[in-house]
């Protein structure tokens, strides 16, 4: 049986209409640094699923530092409102920062900033490994 479930796994694929393969393929994105896939993921914020515009957002949020007021978790009038926020800022050419340098296991924006309990020390994401 077990075999079996592994042969089940959803392929990341951001065009799939299984919400399972699209979590995969938006962590996917992230872990690739692919700011090609902000397009598809603007069209997230609109998704029936709740767990994918969540990483929709946190895949967004990532690339530009913002989430233009987007709350997946919000009513549907407020998150179509975010969600042509993103798309205009899209169409208006989507100037987005440069990729990350600070290490996967540090909190963008964090590094080297100060700490009052760790002087100058940079902070783990809550739920990631230090190392």
């Amino acid at each position: 049986m077990a075999s079996f479930l592994v042969g089940c796994s959803p392929e990341p694929d951001l065009e799939a209409r299984d919400p399972g393969s699209r979590l995969l393929a938006i962590q996917d994105a992230i872990e690739q640094d692919d700011r090609d896939s902000v397009p598809k993921l603007i069209e997230m914020l609109d998704n029936d699923d709740g767990a994918v515009r969540l990483f929709a957002i946190q895949a967004l949020e990532h690339f530009t530092g913002s989430t233009m007021g987007y709350d997946f978790a919000g009513t549907l009038a407020e998150r179509r409102q975010a969600a042509d926020r993103w798309e205009t800022w899209y169409k208006d050419g989507a100037v987005m920062p440069p990729p990350q340098s600070a290490p996967a296991d540090v909190a963008p924006g964090r590094a080297g900033e100060s700490d009052s309990r760790a002087g100058n020390a940079a902070v783990p994401i809550v739920g990631e490994p230090t190392r």
